[in-house]
């Protein structure tokens, strides 16, 4: 089975004098962390220190918003920095004393940062189903539905299992036997 990289964007809050060296330096060191993980950078944005109040504020979350990203990396610098941050996206997403963290596209939804997802379930398949013409594997596809913004068929349940593209993709039957039931 082939492997679909993890498509990630990352959000780097500097906290201290910027230098562009400093800058490429940490994109580069999170490019390779990304490749040793299996995942693929697709997106990096530097943050540096103006306050922001609202979502749209924030380019990584307007790419992660088009679903073309399964996860954010949200990275602080220099990392033992333990002031408080009056940043929305900082202070929801790293904890104090904490210098990076990983949120898949479904927290980020929970925590209000992306839009709610949509529970309509013809669109989910005819995208599923696209994505399996094209060779996806179900873990894959069930991924993209997730970042793409369709809400899993369980309301419950925070995001598509390999299970739920099964069934989704499940053929339907016949209509006689459709009839008979």
């Amino acid at each position: 089975m082939r492997r679909i990289p993890l498509r990630v964007v990352c959000h780097a809050v500097f906290r201290s004098e910027v230098i562009p060296l400093h800058v490429r330096r940490l994109q580069q060191q999170v490019e390779s962390t990304c490749a040793e993980q299996g995942a693929q950078l697709v997106g990096f944005y530097c943050d540096f220190g103006l306050r922001k109040e609202h979502v749209l504020d924030y380019p990584a979350l307007l790419h992660l918003r088009g679903g073309r990203a399964d996860a954010l990396l949200i990275v602080r610098t220099p990392l033992l920095c333990t002031s408080p941050s009056h940043d929305l996206l900082e202070s929801l997403c790293l904890p104090p004393g904490q210098p990076m963290s990983w949120l898949p596209v479904p927290e980020l939804r929970i925590l209000g940062l992306l839009p709610k997802a949509m529970r309509v379930t013809s669109f989910a398949r005819l995208r599923a189903a696209e994505l399996a013409s094209r060779g996806f594997p179900p873990h894959a596809i069930a991924r993209w539905l997730d970042s793409e913004g369709f809400a899993p068929p369980q309301a419950r349940r925070l995001r598509w299992t390999t299970h739920d593209i099964a069934l989704l993709l499940r053929p339907a039957p016949p209509l006689e036997k459709q009839l008979v039931r």
